[in-house]
């Protein structure tokens, strides 16, 4: 009995224990991992964007995925010290359908768009110090 596992499922083990392990792990308190470097994700009908941001002076335009003319936005704010973000969505004319301004802790700003889909998503930041989530994402 003791050949079996010793020959078989601890070498499983192992391997799972190896494959489990990330080289890159995110300390404890870092919101996204580096400072001042985002991670954005695109998807069908989703868009998320993170940073955790100090002395940031950014000037973001991107093209969500989206197809839906029902979807709402969240912006997540803390940790603030200072500096300010402006988010803006417009719409597939160039038409700004929602302008946000930030500059103190948010916990949890939401909005609704309906009727219109949202073509382009801008996010601007001026000496910004805090860590912030964005997420555009399709409702039904």
């Amino acid at each position: 009995m003791k050949t079996i596992f010793s020959n078989i499922w601890f070498p499983i083990f192992v391997l799972f224990a190896i494959v489990s392990c990330r080289e890159d792990i995110i300390p404890p308190g870092n919101f996204v991992g580096n400072i001042n470097e985002p991670v954005q994700i695109k998807d069908n009908n989703t868009y998320t964007f993170l940073i955790n941001a100090k002395d940031l002076t950014l000037n973001v335009k991107n093209k969500p995925l989206f197809t839906s003319a029902t979807s709402k936005i969240t912006i997540n704010i803390f940790d603030y010290r200072k500096g300010y973000i402006t988010i803006r969505v417009d719409d597939r004319f160039d038409n700004e359908r929602f302008n946000y301004f930030g500059n103190r802790n948010i916990d949890f700003f939401t909005e609704s768009f309906l009727g219109w889909v949202p073509d382009t998503i801008s996010i601007s930041a001026v000496n910004f110090s805090a860590k912030i989530k964005i997420e555009l994402r399709r409702t039904f």
